[in-house]
């Protein structure tokens, strides 16, 4: 049995290997070769590899054991250097088993670094790695050709060895303080996945060895998640009923979809049936179409029907079956539904619904670190455009020639060809807690970083803090877990010119504080809120060229952030370049 280690290198004057001989050798990175090379050196600054070695020594009589030291004074090494190392490994050496207690959170080149893990479990070489102490996903541990291990409190004994199916972690090992071999002093006390790493190497090639376990029966296990939130089918030529808010954008940034849309119906009782889309939306460069009655539907026309939010039309018209009966009639004519309201499960029908059952099992907790650099655009109120914002911003980043990862709220994302959504807007198909709601959107935004995209843009729903405590109406359910799952480097706020300047404050200090992130932007909503003869604040009125001009140069004094007004094109084109220069 063949056991090498990567790390820090051995004491080699430690009592403890008085009476044995140290095989091994230092590895060094040539930056401009981006190779390794060989050296001699194989003395430990530190004490980590020393406490690895004297572990995996004193529990796994039946191996040689060869140290290959990366480590110089700290525990430090860039990705390029260790993939470098594994690569030097994977050329000239055949261990059973390879122990790297070590790994990294932020990785920014997963692949190149899972390409060699690959490589060498395919020779034949078993490969331990740590999990990070922080508690977070970390690299190699989390691959699949990789048993990764963590430390467990409820096992307390150096041989102990337990076994995880279906997750990122493999293989728990001792997680409680040990008596370690060091450099200074001789021995500390100490705990920590690293050390679990080598107990646990220790302990699975004892039982290979003695032929009390066998790998077929500990398959690397992959961390199992269900994401509901990808469309499962192509649209072609589509149609979209009924022509609410959420519909909006659809009509009003064609250019950004991969499909025609064909028709747009409503119902009669809306009040839109036979008004044009683009005086209604108030934007020349809209759909030119006219609003038909959805009882016209010329059903060979499409591929899919597009099928909005309907509960209020269903309440309006006394018709609780509406949606029922379109889904039906789609589906006898062949058409697929593309539905934003949650409800039962049918061929041809995609819903966004978000359950239990679409997280990952055996997880510990662990949470991904993400490598790409990430725009949260966030507001202070609903109806004030930050989804338009987005798409604004998706658009000029794509034609400055930048790939584009995003994860949207709003149902109609993916239609968009934003990587994933989570849906957590008005009558929302999301039954999660907080907690499993942050690990799931965590996970997207892994799955978006993973991706070949510079920059991931995450828009959030409504209003970031509530505008009180009376009811539970003022709060929006996921909030918080979104602003933690998506954890914005940069974040542009949407404010409205009714919003007080103490509220707008409050929201930045809050996603300030909670993402780590700064506010780097205002973008002002140009259309102000007004009470209508009911006395319903829902009519919407321009401000004059005057009033924006004021406004905004108020905001800039008084909050001292670069504020810029929403939909127009050379202010656009200004924010884009901040979020640009941000990054830069």
């Amino acid at each position: 049995m063949k056991i090498l280690i990567l790390d820090s290198g051995v004491y080699t004057a430690h009592p403890a290997f008085r009476n044995g001989t140290i095989d091994g050798y230092g590895l060094v990175y040539d930056e401009q070769e981006d190779c390794c090379i060989r050296v001699a050196d194989l003395e430990d600054q530190i004490g980590h590899g020393t406490a690895v070695y004297d572990l995996i020594r004193k529990n796994c009589t039946c191996a040689d054991i060869r140290m290959v030291k990366i480590f110089e004074e700290a525990l430090e090494l860039s990705e390029e250097a260790l993939v470098a190392a594994l690569s030097y490994i994977q050329e000239h050496e055949k261990p059973d088993l390879l122990n790297l207690s070590l790994g990294i959170t932020n990785c920014t080149n997963v692949a190149a670094l899972y390409e060699v893990c690959r490589k060498i479990r395919e020779q034949g070489t078993v490969i331990l790695s740590a999990f990070s102490n922080d508690g977070a996903i970390s690299y190699p541990a989390a691959f699949d050709c990789v048993y990764g291990v963590t430390g467990a409190a409820n096992m307390t004994q150096v041989q102990d060895l337990g076994y995880v199916p279906d997750s990122y972690v493999n293989l728990c090992a001792k997680g409680t303080v040990s008596r370690l071999a060091w450099k200074e002093p001789n021995y500390v006390f100490l705990a920590g996945n690293s050390f679990s790493c080598a107990m646990a190497t220790a302990a699975l090639a004892a039982r290979l060895h003695e032929g009390s376990i066998h790998l077929e029966k500990l398959p690397i296990g992959v961390e199992h998640m269900e994401v509901s939130g990808r469309l499962p089918f192509a649209i072609e030529r589509a149609a979209i009923f009924p022509f609410n808010k959420e519909m909006h954008s659809l009509a009003r940034f064609p250019q950004l979809l991969s499909f025609e849309i064909v028709d747009i119906f409503d119902h009669r009782y809306s009040g839109h049936v036979n008004a044009s889309v683009r005086k209604m939306l108030n934007a020349e460069n809209a759909l030119d179409r006219t609003i038909r009655d959805i009882s016209d539907i010329e059903w060979d026309k499409v591929d899919t029907l597009i099928l909005g939010h309907i509960e209020e039309l269903a309440r309006l018209t006394k018709d609780p079956e509406l949606g029922t009966r379109l889904i039906a009639a789609a589906r006898e004519h062949g058409v697929k539904v593309y539905a934003f309201d949650p409800g039962e499960k049918e061929e041809g029908v995609f819903r966004m619904e978000i359950t239990a059952r679409n997280l990952p099992t055996n997880h510990y907790g662990k949470l991904f670190r993400i490598s790409k650099p990430v725009l949260g655009i966030w507001g202070t109120s609903s109806r004030q455009g930050k989804f338009t914002l987005q798409l604004i911003i998706r658009e000029l980043f794509q034609k400055a020639g930048y790939q584009v990862g995003q994860l949207g709220t709003e149902p109609t994302s993916l239609l968009f060809g934003m990587d994933e959504v989570f849906p957590y807007g008005y009558n929302s198909g999301i039954r999660l807690t907080e907690a499993e709601a942050l690990l799931y959107i965590n996970r997207l935004m892994n799955n978006i970083c993973l991706s070949d995209c510079d920059i991931i843009i995450a828009g959030a729903q409504s209003a970031a803090v509530s505008y009180g405590i009376g009811n539970l109406e003022q709060f929006i359910p996921y909030q918080h877990a979104f602003l933690c799952g998506t954890a914005p480097d940069a974040i542009v706020l949407m404010v409205s010119p009714h919003d007080s300047v103490e509220y707008i404050s409050n929201t930045i200090r809050y996603v300030e504080a909670v993402s780590e992130g700064k506010v780097i932007a205002l973008c002002l909503f140009p259309k102000r809120i007004e009470a209508s003869a009911a006395g319903f604040y829902e009519n919407y009125k321009s401000l004059s060229e005057e009033e924006l001009k004021g406004h905004r140069q108020y905001l800039q004094e008084t909050l001292g952030v670069n504020t810029w007004v929403l939909g127009r094109e050379e202010d656009m084109k200004e924010l884009v370049d901040t979020i640009i220069d941000y990054f830069g």
